[in-house]
């Protein structure tokens, strides 16, 4: 290759860069979906992990439940022979339940009962 095509091809790889360059910082920043879609708080704000005392946890049309029950600071699960339950992980679990946003469905109770 003589120097005007390594010229002309480092030109035309120069003008590239610059233009993904320039795409790549003038380009928004992509909503997050709590954004897109206006995702809504679903557990209440005034909701403290203080406050439950107990958990059910099942699939909705099975029969098979876990239940964790709180005395004092000590954590059991009830559903199996009341063993000690890990209370970092539980309250860990109820940490992340009230940060969960949705899209609320509902406040009607009749409508409710299609969710489970």
């Amino acid at each position: 290759m003589n120097k005007k095509t390594i010229l002309s091809i480092l030109c035309i790889l120069l003008v590239l860069v610059a233009l993904i360059l320039i795409r790549v910082f003038l380009a928004e920043a992509p909503k997050s979906i709590v954004e897109e879609y206006e995702l809504t708080a679903l557990v209440p704000e005034d909701f403290t992990i203080s406050q439950v005392t107990a958990l059910k946890l099942y699939r909705t049309g099975e029969e098979e439940k876990v239940e964790i029950s709180k005395t004092g600071k000590a954590w059991r699960v009830l559903s199996e022979f009341n063993a000690p339950g890990d209370r970092e992980k539980i309250e860990e679990f109820l940490k992340d339940i009230k940060q969960i946003k949705g899209e609320l469905r509902s406040t009607e109770e009749e409508i409710l009962s299609d969710y489970g």
